[in-house]
């Protein structure tokens, strides 16, 4: 199993998105690739992109608290969007790098026109800060999770909320569309499993059980037909969809799971945990099913 860790970087990562696109684990793969020394040895700008890193493929930006501080295209070319609220907690890119959004401790959710640097109307509906951000893959759709013990879809078109998802019974801690828009997956702390919902139902399709407290984090691969976890024990876990059994389990850091994307071919996993380290997984060899080179 091709596993290639990334140390260098001082605690635990803070942000429990690690590049969710699937766009950023691409640049991460070329970023740590090209310059791996520079990258998590350089100076402080990389230690708090580390902490909540969301990059944007079309447009090679990327998005850092507080603020949101922007780079596009990399490395020059800066623009500073002030919150107007208490600080962002998590943030992330539409698909096409047109709109960034950013959660607060406020219960708001901003969003940016990156285009015009103008900002939309607050999303507000939430019962206390908003821990979890995704995009649905079109981008006409925001889901959001928060300490309310809510997930919500919001219309990106008119700034409308939807739907209230209700089936929670601590704060959400991640949010993840699958590529063909029908799911929104959710996980919560000490929920013991993964909440998936029916997108054009609004409503609960099945609830995946797990043998761990608390999975952190979360994405599917490009077909949507499975669903990659990372839990509190650092373990990270491929599940069939259909079936909602558990394929099989890895062991990947020393302690939480902070975070994982998945490349757009879902040949390559990035992980990154609370014991400080990045790794690149060959997900073919994981999942054990080689006919994706074929």
């Amino acid at each position: 199993m091709a596993v290639r860790p990334f140390p260098g970087i001082s605690g635990a990562f803070a942000g429990r998105y690690f590049g969710t696109e699937a766009g950023s684990s691409q640049i991460m793969r070329q970023l740590i690739a090209d310059r791996p020394r520079n990258v998590w040895e350089s100076a402080e700008g990389w230690r708090i992109i580390a902490q909540c890193l969301t990059f944007v493929d079309q447009t090679r930006r990327f998005a850092t608290p507080p603020g949101a501080l922007l780079g596009g295209p990399l490395p020059p070319g800066q623009h500073l969007l002030p919150a107007r609220n208490r600080g962002p907690v998590q943030q992330v890119f539409s698909p096409d790098g047109a709109r960034l959004a950013c959660s607060s401790t406020d219960s708001r959710i901003q969003v940016w026109d990156l285009a015009t640097y103008r900002l939309h109307s607050p999303l507000e509906g939430h019962r206390g800060p908003v821990t979890a951000l995704a995009f649905s893959p079109g981008g006409r759709v925001l889901a959001s999770g928060g300490e309310d013990q809510t997930v919500r879809l919001w219309d990106m078109e008119n700034s409308r909320e939807i739907a209230v998802l209700r089936g929670h019974n601590d704060v959400v801690l991640a949010v993840a569309f699958s590529p063909d828009g029908e799911l929104v997956a959710s996980t919560a702390l000490s929920d013991r499993g993964v909440q998936l919902w029916d997108v054009q139902k609004k409503a609960s399709r099945a609830l995946l059980h797990g043998e761990v407290s608390t999975f952190t984090c979360m994405a599917f691969t490009r077909d949507s037909h499975t669903l990659i976890t990372g839990d509190e024990h650092g373990a990270v876990r491929l599940w069939d969809v259909g079936s909602l059994k558990q394929k099989t389990m890895v062991p990947a850091h020393e302690g939480w799971v902070k975070g994982l994307a998945v490349s757009s071919t879902s040949e390559t996993l990035v992980t990154a945990g609370n014991d400080g380290l990045v790794k690149v997984w060959d997900l073919v060899e994981v999942s054990g099913d080689r006919r994706r080179r074929q």
